[in-house]
């Protein structure tokens, strides 16, 4: 290295280090700027002179157009003229007129229709609303006026045959004024029109072409100025786009400054890139670390983001903490999910306390969802068979209760042997056809099988079986564990208190029972009483009936005895012991062949059957020889008239002596 102090020799600087063209310096897009736009003043100078030349052409075109699209109006005005004439002609003189109608026909086919196929193609090229408008009205009225012709042609060729008309010739003329001359006046104002139109549009483009002439040196001076001002202006933006690169770079670093990372800026190949790309860079790096540090604040360690590849000591200090971090987290994680799993959990149990079916739905429903497994079960210790049973009191897999009974032997299967040992039994190879899990996909084997007892004070009271079609992870099966002491717990008590319910309802119930027999016996006694009264009551009529009877019978003259179908005697008179001595004592209750002897029998018999043959009192008279009480014997006439009081036949004989 040559010391300062000592002069160094000037060299001649090449024409490169002034002029250089590439898009990757910034020298070159400066100088590429410069030259571009004077190429760019080139191509508007000449762009306006070949504009100015077009224009000169199009004015010739339009004139080659417009002028003939006028001719062709006129003509068309003028051909159908010559048609209406040759059509009048026909229909005044009579013997021509067919000639004259095929002049008119060959007038609109070949001169009309060919113009008018002209004019209409001149219009177009044309390109003018309003001439447009007007060529469809002329247009609408050329057609109007063929149909109209060819109406009133075909009224004259039937003139003689005409209806309700007097005078044809006077009907068509009369015709033809009504229809045909207002549209051909209309198509004359039409035709005019469009002659007026065309004559505007050319007068219209002179004058502006005569205006633009007188312009064209000013025109061509305001191209020039607008091709430097245009360059001027590329030459500034280039100069402000390097300019602006580098406020970039003195921005980003002010922000760096202040621990605050800016925008990328964007790079290109100039001599700036190199400090733009680490700058970048850097700043790619502070955002994963700020990235990083708001999703580790926030709990998501599962995020691919690393910090400076993970390399170097502050890219390893920062993964190292992540994965310390997201351990701590996840043990968090999980004490928080299994605290507010027994807490929910404890709210169903509660709920749910009263009904040991609803408690054991809601308790397997929520657990599959909770734990997110496919499928569970719940089993119940049921003692009141001679074999000890576990009876599944509710099932559920994919949100949908499963009304399953199922009974298992203690012992038999794996559920029963899980019972027997009480331990928790958790197996990833399922024994196959031990279980399938039913989904929208079908019925699927699952992945794992958890097996959990229900303790209760040293006692197992049932079982919980799980299962998945993944992996179960240790601190759900350390959740159910603790959730199953707890639900056992819960169904002890609930299947007490069903007993206690039970007792207490049978309790009631036949309390309920017993009062109802009292008030049926506070019932009966009371219509007992009632009815005794009332028996009273009617005994005390009867008997003053039967007294009133018996004084009755006594006052009669003839012995009277009143007997049943046996033969006993249930009454006697009075007079009775006149006629056979014995006293009313002695006598009733007897038989009365004491009284009457074996003469009686062939009277009852003969009662009896004329008794079945009739059910209305027979009435019979006989004689009989009966025995006094001092045994005396007697001839007496007995009159007995037998009737049937409800089912009990009942005869009354009345006695003389012969």
């Amino acid at each position: 290295m040559q010391p300062e102090n000592i002069e160094q020799p000037k060299h001649k600087k090449s024409l490169s280090y002034y002029f250089r063209i590439d898009l990757k310096t910034i020298q070159g897009r400066l100088t590429g700027g410069f030259i571009s736009m004077a190429l760019i003043s080139f191509l508007l100078i000449n762009g306006a002179n070949y504009q100015w030349g077009l224009m000169i052409d199009n004015r010739q075109y339009l004139l080659q157009v417009t002028e003939p699209a006028r001719v062709y109006t006129i003509t068309v005005l003028d051909k159908v003229n010559e048609a209406q004439v040759a059509f009048e002609k026909g229909i005044i003189f009579s013997k021509n007129t067919e000639e004259y109608f095929k002049e008119y026909e060959d007038i609109w086919i070949k001169e009309v229709r060919a113009n008018r196929d002209s004019l209409d193609k001149y219009i177009n090229k044309v390109n003018n609303n309003n001439l447009t408008v007007t060529f469809a009205k002329i247009d609408n009225q050329i057609t109007g006026l063929k149909r109209e012709y060819a109406q009133a042609i075909s009224l004259y060729r039937k003139r003689n045959s005409l209806q309700n008309v007097q005078n044809a010739d006077e009907y068509i003329q009369n015709y033809v004024q009504a229809n045909i001359n207002p549209i051909v006046t209309d198509l004359s104002k039409s035709i005019d029109e469009a002659t007026f139109t065309i004559q505007n549009i050319e007068q219209q483009y002179n004058e502006k072409f005569a205006y633009l002439n007188k312009l064209r040196p000013w025109i061509v001076f305001l191209e020039f100025a607008l091709s430097v001002a245009l360059a001027a202006f590329i030459g500034s933006v280039l100069i402000s786009q390097i300019l602006r690169r580098v406020r970039l770079l003195r921005d980003s670093l002010k922000v760096f400054s202040k621990g605050n990372i800016p925008e990328n800026i964007p790079e290109s190949g100039d001599e700036l890139n190199t400090l733009i790309r680490s700058l970048n860079e850097l700043g790619y790096n502070l955002r994963e670390i700020k990235d990083f540090a708001v999703e580790v604040g926030g709990g998501k360690f599962g995020s691919d983001i690393s910090v400076f590849n993970n390399e170097g000591e502050l890219g390893q200090s920062l993964a190292n903490m992540k994965d310390s971090l997201q351990l701590v987290y996840e043990q968090e994680s999980r004490r928080t999910w299994a605290t507010a799993g027994l807490a929910k959990f404890s709210e169903i149990l509660r709920q749910n306390s009263d009904d040991i079916n609803r408690l054991s739905n809601e308790v397997i429903s929520n657990l599959v969802s909770y734990v997110e497994i496919n499928q569970g079960g719940i089993f119940l210790l049921n003692k009141q068979n001679k074999e000890q049973t576990l009876d599944l009191r509710a099932a559920y897999a994919f949100n949908k209760k499963k009304s399953i009974e199922k009974s298992i032997k203690v012992g038999e299967g794996l559920l029963g042997q899980a019972f027997l040992e009480g331990g928790v039994v958790y197996l990833q190879n399922i024994p196959q056809n031990y279980t399938y899990i039913t989904s929208g996909l079908g019925d699927a084997a699952p992945r794992s099988l958890l097996i959990v007892p229900l303790p209760f004070n040293n006692e197992v009271i049932g079982m919980l079986e799980l299962a998945s079609f993944e992996e179960i992870p240790t601190y759900k099966i350390d959740f159910i564990k603790m959730l199953a002491e707890v639900v056992a717990s819960s169904i002890a008590t609930t299947n007490a208190n069903d007993a206690t319910r039970r007792l207490l309802q049978e309790s009631q119930n036949k309390t309920e029972a017993i009062r109802e027999q009292e008030e049926q016996l506070r019932q009966n006694t009371e219509e007992l009483i009632a009815a005794q009264e009332e028996l009273e009551k009617n005994l005390q009529l009867a008997g003053k009936e039967i007294g009133k009877l018996k004084t009755i019978l006594d006052t009669t003259s003839h012995a009277i005895a009143v007997y049943d179908s046996r033969g006993i005697i249930q009454l006697v008179n009075k007079p009775i012991e006149k006629l056979l001595g014995y006293s009313v004592e002695d006598i009733v209750g007897k038989n009365i062949k004491i009284v009457l002897g074996e003469g009686l029998d062939e009277l009852q018999n003969k009662d009896d059957a004329a008794s079945s043959r009739m059910r209305t009192p027979q009435t019979s008279v006989k004689q009989v020889q009966a025995t006094k009480k001092d045994g005396t014997k007697i001839i007496i006439e007995i009159n007995t008239n037998s009737f049937e009081q409800g089912r009990e036949k009942i005869t009354v004989a009345t006695m003389k002596m012969v």
